[in-house]
């Protein structure tokens, strides 16, 4: 009888294979494709890249730009979360920082939003 193991990503939730994933903690692993995506919201933090799309509904930046015409989409760099960085649309920004609350407890930012 043959067993496949499986470890399943800290980010996005879904199995993976161990030799794959990325240790990001002495218990965590993170899948290639989430890790690829922290390399990308990176390099778009740092100016060095445009931003590829929204990694929570996977729309990429074509999509959200014709979405979003005449003017350009909004793209939030949100993090570090887990100590990783992930690109979020304006939507699915909304999405987070509503789920998000206690992070924003208290600041500027929370109170214009409504957050507090």
């Amino acid at each position: 009888m043959l067993f496949k193991v499986h470890a399943h990503c800290h980010t996005c939730g879904n199995p993976c294979d161990p030799a794959e994933a990325t240790p990001i903690g002495p218990h965590l692993r993170q899948c290639a494709r989430c890790q690829q995506w922290h390399q990308r919201a990176l390099a778009a933090f740092c100016g060095q890249a445009p931003p590829p799309g929204c990694q929570r509904c996977e729309k990429t930046l074509a999509q959200l730009k014709a979405e979003a015409a005449p003017a350009e989409p909004r793209m939030y760099i949100v993090g570090p979360v887990d100590g990783l960085y992930v690109i979020l649309c304006a939507g699915c920004n909304r999405y987070f920082e509503e789920r998000s609350r206690h992070r924003y407890r208290d600041t500027p930012h929370g109170k214009a939003r409504n957050l507090n």
